[in-house]
């Protein structure tokens, strides 16, 4: 269930309209509004399809724990549910991992994606309030923007018309906390920011430094490894289910 506080988000919005000013709501995607779980899989799977007649212990082993592994194993790394299993694969490890570099970062590959529950309604009341959604992603732009459009449209996430935006980082931008920090003024251009949701802590920081007055989720439990230490003001949220909601 979410945090008490989602509310909080609409009635800033409702506010800020009725001030005359455009409320601005920042929205990350992947671990944040989006689910990545089965992407991680869809390139688990594919590997194992391809390496299908490899052998060795460690070859059978990749394939007998990949006929068990679900969506909701993964977490960060497409290879996190082999080390829950306690499984020790170097030599697998290495050559999945080049592959999930190849793969999982491509407009093929999100089309899979998952809304974390409660997202979509959510961002819808808030766009239907009168915010401005805007999403703020560090997806490489070239590779994933068609795919990623699609994934949120068909989804039913709010964009394409004037009060929504969509930004992917530009092929050979810096690392993502630097990247998405140099839109700080292009944030503030659009109007007032009254709410950001992120799973990764070092980019909540980031912005709970330049908008201190807005409200700033940090989403559900899964981020980077050796992961900026949260600020504690951010207000933790499991997902984006609205209290009464959770309660039917």
């Amino acid at each position: 269930m979410g945090s008490p506080r989602l509310r909080e988000v609409h009635d800033a919005v409702v506010a800020c309209v009725a001030a005359g000013e455009q409320p601005v709501v920042l929205l990350d995607l992947d671990s944040t509004l989006l689910h990545t779980g089965a992407r991680h899989d869809r390139v688990l799977q594919r590997f194992v399809r391809l390496n299908r007649d490899r052998g060795g212990d460690e070859w059978d082993a990749l394939r007998a724990a990949a006929a068990t592994i679900t969506a909701a194993d993964f977490g960060y790394e497409v290879i996190d549910p082999l080390r829950a299993r306690g499984l020790t694969l170097p030599t697998v490890e290495r050559e999945l991992l080049r592959y999930w570099r190849r793969f999982y970062f491509t407009s093929t590959a999100c089309a899979v994606d998952r809304p974390a529950a409660g997202a979509v309604a959510y961002v819808q009341a808030l766009h239907g309030a009168g915010a401005f959604v805007a999403y703020l992603t560090g997806r490489p732009q070239r590779a994933m923007e068609r795919g990623t459009r699609q994934n949120l449209r068909s989804l039913g996430f709010p964009l394409g018309d004037a009060r929504s935006s969509l930004r992917l980082k530009p092929d050979g931008a810096r690392g993502d906390k630097e990247w998405k920090g140099s839109v700080l003024d292009e944030v503030r251009a659009v109007g007032r920011l009254v709410a950001q949701f992120e799973n990764e802590p070092g980019n909540a920081n980031v912005f709970l430094g330049a908008f201190p007055e807005a409200l700033h989720f940090l989403v559900g439990s899964i981020c980077s490894p050796n992961a900026e230490e949260p600020d504690p003001r951010l207000i933790r949220t499991a997902d984006f289910v609205l209290a009464e909601e959770g309660a039917r």
